[in-house]
């Protein structure tokens, strides 16, 4: 079967909302497909010298988003990564014209109840979560969804199973994408997985 070199040369891109999994996800990831792993909140947190939390508090998040814009510019003119991004990035229109038009992008997809379930694990690393509400942050979620929509495939993290799972199904994906094994599967199609890892569904 033949390698698809177009395909192969692609970043794996993982979106989603806070506390999806992306971080353990993409890095598990990167071991299995033999990649280089970058998870751009760290990459902002080592050049601002400041975590994301006090990048909120000291410069706002206005400047946030810019140098989020700039580090995935970057990320994104290498090849052959897998790249996890934060939750907020792919509501960004260039950003996600960015993912979309060069890299494979993934949407990690958990449940809102497995998400409420972190929300106190993850409130003390998210500003955003710290300002908001049960009922406010489930509104963010639901609007996020649209937008993590237009990823290339979702993957059902809940029905997986574990992180690693996850990042197994991901891994069996990735690799029939680059063996030409997904049957007409372009970036005008959605991959749904696991529920079927051929399943179609026109944009």
């Amino acid at each position: 079967m033949n390698t698809n070199s177009v395909m192969l040369d692609r970043n794996i891109i993982l979106v989603g909302f806070m506390g999806a999994g992306k971080t353990e996800v993409g890095s598990l990831l990167a071991r299995k497909l033999q990649r280089a792993f970058v998870d751009i909140d760290q990459v902002i947190e080592k050049s601002s010298g400041m975590t994301i939390n006090d990048l909120f508090k000291r410069k706002g998040e206005k400047v946030f988003r810019q140098m989020e814009l700039a580090h995935i510019r970057k990320a994104c003119e290498s090849k052959r990564q897998i790249i996890a991004l934060g939750g907020g990035a792919f509501t960004n229109p260039e950003i996600k014209k960015l993912c979309l038009t060069d890299s494979i992008v993934f949407f990690l997809n958990p449940s809102w109840m497995t998400i409420r379930e972190r929300l106190d694990q993850l409130r003390p690393t998210r500003p955003l979560l710290q300002k908001k509400t049960e009922a406010e942050l489930l509104e963010l979620f639901s609007l996020r969804q649209q937008e993590y929509g237009y990823a290339h495939i979702e993957v059902a993290t809940d029905l997986c199973g574990s992180i690693t799972e996850v990042a197994d199904h991901i891994a069996s994906a990735v690799q029939r994408i680059w063996q030409n094994d997904i049957e007409g599967w372009s970036s005008n199609y959605r991959v749904i997985i696991p529920r079927s890892i051929s399943q179609r569904v026109c944009l």
